[in-house]
């Protein structure tokens, strides 16, 4: 995953994503760099014994309605907007998780659900 992310970096500074397949859109480059990041993140904490009770996540509320999704079509990523009480329904789920708990750890999730979103499209889910 690592390399990935190099590759993404590289692709954004040279502005050449949209030749190297990924969207111009640097929202949802940046997006895709916090869920490898967190991948990473979760397989180096579960080597170190004392940090065991350490759980990372990466999750997205949705297509929610925000000043920021304001403009856009209800149906602009194939699903109806939600409201930020609905969006934060998943983020909270793993903010509240009991301790003790080992998993979900190192995964994506939306809508209480785990994705493989490197090979997924997820914008059909929302």
């Amino acid at each position: 995953m690592g390399t990935t992310c190099i590759f993404i970096c590289r692709c954004c500074k040279m502005e050449t994503n949209a030749a190297n397949g990924w969207s111009e859109w640097s929202y949802g480059v940046g997006k895709l760099g916090v869920i490898l990041l967190s991948k990473i993140q979760a397989e180096k904490i579960s080597l170190d014994e004392s940090k065991q009770d350490i759980l990372v996540n990466a999750c997205c509320p949705g297509f929610v309605q925000t000043d920021m999704t304001a403009d856009l079509p209800d149906n602009q990523y194939g699903g109806n907007k939600v409201t930020t009480v609905e969006g934060a329904d998943t983020p909270v789920l793993l903010a509240l998780l009991p301790p003790g708990v080992k998993e979900p750890n190192g995964q994506f999730l939306l809508k209480r659900k785990i994705y493989d979103f490197i090979n997924t499209d997820v914008s059909i889910q929302i």
